[in-house]
């Protein structure tokens, strides 16, 4: 699954003085505009900063690779690499974006600081002998005595707190009112352990470790605690419930209703229709990947010369970065020991289920998910609600594109990418009313 990661960088500063507090502008390609905010903030005297761009859901996303040079200053946020000048006594940002045709501008202005509606505090906890670490947001107790609290599960890959989508979802939830935790995944950030063959299973123990903690936290007075999982988060979250049955809910964000190998062929062939490749391209790589899903199945001898053959034929081929080539047998142990099934698991839960899907995920797609999710749920007769949001991918946040024929305002314009507030509306609508 496709994931992109955000991470802090301290900077090079040629003179004493950093940059410190909020800037208010937008960025503006060809008169279309985006509004975005950038937080400056000195940490042990490094340079660091975080963004945030509203209308694509977007919160508290550490910028990377900021450097400043007198009045010159140079970084990478969501919409990649800039140029800036300070000007107006670092009052104000003006800069360009280095590789995009035509130029995205971005223009900031010293604004005043937003007060957080909610506290932060790092913890730390234990699944047996593996240290996580993490961050509890702790709503208002004033204004929210008795919070419901969620549990952030990751998707696949390396991940960690400042992921983008998920410091954005902690922090959009605890706007609203709602506790959260969200962790470092076992082998990333600040947390122990090694992520490298970790199975769906230990993940979702890391998860319920998560639970077990929050209820040992009965200052925070919390009136329900559940599990909110993204993508593999999804399937990790389910099995977390069908373990330990911590949960008072579960949130399934883009999560599948198909085994871990059906997955997989989804995935290769609705993005290769996205990137407009010809059916009989789409047809050999699926042919391929189920012989490759076959030896995970049955890794017998036999069969895994079938799949060297099949490797030969498919080395050549402009598509072969869409499907697992394996070096060794070895290297497809997670598959072998992972083709998790939802099905008896989300037919068993006892617990109150919101699940969310994009319209066009080409990795968990409705066509294939929806009915799967709303049979299993009505199957478990559980207070349950299937929602797809229009027009979203798999990360809720649109695709941008041009409008028009020609860069000729404004009867053909940008069109910026977006988060429909159906989707944080849903949520939160959900956990006020469970």
């Amino acid at each position: 699954m496709r994931v992109f990661y955000f991470l802090l960088f301290t900077i090079t500063i040629s003179y004493s003085q950093g940059i410190e507090g909020r800037y208010d502008g937008a960025v503006n390609r060809e008169g279309s505009i985006q509004v975005v905010s950038f937080n400056f903030f000195l940490d042990s005297g490094n340079q660091k900063a975080t963004y945030e761009i509203p209308e694509c859901g977007l919160y508290d996303v550490p910028v990377e690779n900021i450097s400043i040079d007198n009045e010159d200053i140079s970084f990478k946020f969501y919409y990649g690499d800039f140029d800036a000048k300070l000007k107006d006594n670092n009052k104000s940002i003006l800069g360009l974006s280095v590789k995009w045709n035509p130029k995205i501008k971005i223009h900031l202005k010293k604004a005043t600081p937003i007060k957080k509606t909610y506290l932060s505090e790092s913890i730390k906890f234990k699944n047996e002998d593996i240290e996580l670490c993490g961050t509890l947001y702790i709503p208002d107790s004033k204004k929210h005595p008795n919070p419901k609290y969620v549990v952030l599960v990751h998707g696949s890959g390396n991940q960690d707190r400042n992921t983008y989508y998920y410091i954005s979802f902690a922090h959009k939830l605890a706007d609203n009112g709602i506790g959260v935790l969200f962790y470092d995944k076992r082998g990333t950030g600040k947390s122990k352990g090694v992520l490298a063959g970790a199975s769906l299973s230990i993940l979702a123990k890391d998860a319920n470790s998560a639970l077990s903690y929050l209820k040992t936290r009965k200052d925070l007075n919390i009136e329900r605690i559940g599990l909110l999982g993204t993508s593999q988060g999804g399937w990790i979250s389910t099995i977390a419930q069908s373990e330990k049955e911590l949960a008072d809910f579960l949130i399934l964000n883009v999560g599948p209703a198909v085994s871990v190998y059906e997955q997989d062929l989804h995935r290769i062939k609705y993005s290769m229709k996205i990137d407009e490749w010809k059916q009989k391209s789409i047809d050999s790589a699926l042919a391929y990947a189920r012989t490759y899903f076959n030896y995970a199945e049955k890794p017998t001898k036999k069969n895994w010369k079938i799949l060297t053959r099949q490797i030969t034929n498919v080395q050549n081929k402009n598509w072969k970065g869409y499907i697992k080539i394996p070096k060794s047998p070895e290297s497809m142990n997670w598959f072998i020991s992972n083709n998790y099934n939802p099905k008896n698991d989300l037919e068993n839960l006892q617990i109150p289920v919101l699940s969310i899907l994009g319209e066009i995920d080409p990795l968990v797609p409705p066509k294939e998910n929806e009915a799967n999710m709303k049979s299993y749920l009505k199957k478990a007769n559980v207070n349950y609600k299937v929602v797809v949001i229009p027009d979203s991918p798999h990360d809720m946040i649109t695709y941008a594109k041009f409008i028009g024929e020609d860069w000729q305002w404004p009867n053909s314009y940008w069109k910026w990418k977006k988060q429909d507030s159906k989707f944080m509306d849903v949520i939160v609508d959900f956990l006020k009313h469970i």
